[in-house]
């Protein structure tokens, strides 16, 4: 018995222009400072989704990358990183920088940050944000973090006692 090869056809990937490295030349507030850590690079604010990683979406991508060449994988993470302009990317992510420093503040383990429990979620947001910022500032916060998540194929678990 012969079996023939499929061929399939050549999957042609439409050009992204990635985002700019380079760091402004301003200082930071104290508040929006982060423990160095090298899953965290030094990036401009628009960079951090694309060029931040996490135990788990580093495990999520060598999972998908056991069927999937890595130039899909990353094509992915970019698409949906240019599902935001490049203008409010930069906005996106102030959830993720408080984010990044409260589970610093509070010794949270980077394995632990993502998923984030809804449990962490909550302690976020009634320590950094109830009362002290607005209601939609919170909500912005939680859709940050929470494209963060997508991002890195992690599961969204702030539904129940966030919404």
């Amino acid at each position: 018995m012969h079996i023939e090869k499929m061929s399939l056809p050549a999957l042609h990937l439409p050009v992204i222009s990635p985002i700019p490295l380079k760091v402004p030349h301003r200082h930071s507030k104290p508040e929006n400072a982060i423990v160095p850590c090298h899953l965290h690079p030094k990036v401009p604010a628009a960079g951090r989704f694309l060029h931040w990683l996490t135990p788990f979406g580093i495990n999520h991508m060598n999972c998908l990358a056991k069927a999937f060449p890595p130039s899909i994988i990353a094509h992915d993470c970019i698409i949906l990183c240019c599902s935001v302009t490049q203008e409010s990317l930069g906005n996106y992510t102030s959830g993720l920088l408080r984010f990044t420093h409260f589970c610093d503040d509070f010794n949270v383990s980077e394995s632990s940050q993502m998923p984030a429990s809804e449990l962490l979620l909550c302690l976020f947001i009634s320590c950094h944000g109830a009362g002290h910022v607005s209601c939609g500032t919170l909500r912005n916060w939680l859709s940050d973090i929470e494209l963060w998540h997508s991002i890195n194929g992690a599961p969204w678990l702030g539904r129940n006692r966030l919404l």
